[in-house]
């Protein structure tokens, strides 16, 4: 079963959308189903080495139809779900119909040492965005800081919508995850393997 066995779907319950953990369950259930297959298969005495090499590359190619047809919309949604989530995120901090009073604010923050504008950021997403408005130079820290000071004072902020995003990325990882290992590293090497062993047999896919 490869890298399978070291899955402990169970330990995603609760990291995960419910949906996500869901569907992880069935990608790994369809791996398992394989690997059932395959070994099921190879135990068959009454057919050659060659002879079993097309039901077990059959086999793979079923599931590799299954496990797609689950994880594609389902990455789909939860990458869009995400993408918006971030959308929404550079909208709380694009300036508004109150430009000049964020502007002042901004000015503010350009006269306050680091210290100052991470306090200043935290408490008000009106200095958020004032932060947001002009490039880190401007307010005589480095980029990392100004990135870092804007991402940490719109997540104290906004709480709802920060654990709403990183939610969705999670959801995103752990589904990419179970891909890499159910589907990159077991179906498709068990396509492969099978393809290749039949076209060194001289045999033609069924």
């Amino acid at each position: 079963m490869s890298n399978l066995k070291a899955l402990a779907v169970s330990a995603y319950r609760g990291t995960v959308t419910d949906k996500t953990f869901s569907t992880i369950d069935r990608m790994y259930s369809i791996g398992k189903k394989l690997d059932q297959s395959l070994s099921a298969i190879n135990a068959d005495r009454t057919r050659t080495d060659t002879e079993r090499l097309p039901l077990r590359n059959k086999a793979a190619k079923a599931a590799k139809a299954e496990f797609d047809s689950l994880f594609n919309p389902a990455l789909a949604e939860a990458v869009t779900k995400a993408e918006s989530l971030e959308r929404d995120k550079s909208c709380d901090l694009i300036v508004g119909p109150d430009n000049v009073v964020i502007a002042q604010l901004a000015t503010m923050l350009m006269s306050k040492n680091p210290t100052e504008i991470q306090k200043l950021a935290a408490a008000d997403m009106r200095f958020t965005r004032a932060l947001n408005m002009f490039p880190a130079e401007a307010f005589g820290i480095d980029a990392t800081m100004h990135k870092n000071t804007i991402d940490r004072s719109w997540r104290a902020l906004n709480p709802e919508k920060a654990e709403a995003m990183d939610a969705a990325t999670r959801d995103v990882d752990v589904l990419m995850s179970f891909k890499a290992t159910v589907s990159d590293s077991f179906i498709n090497t068990a396509i492969e393997q099978t393809e290749h062993g039949m076209k060194a047999a001289g045999r033609v896919e069924v």
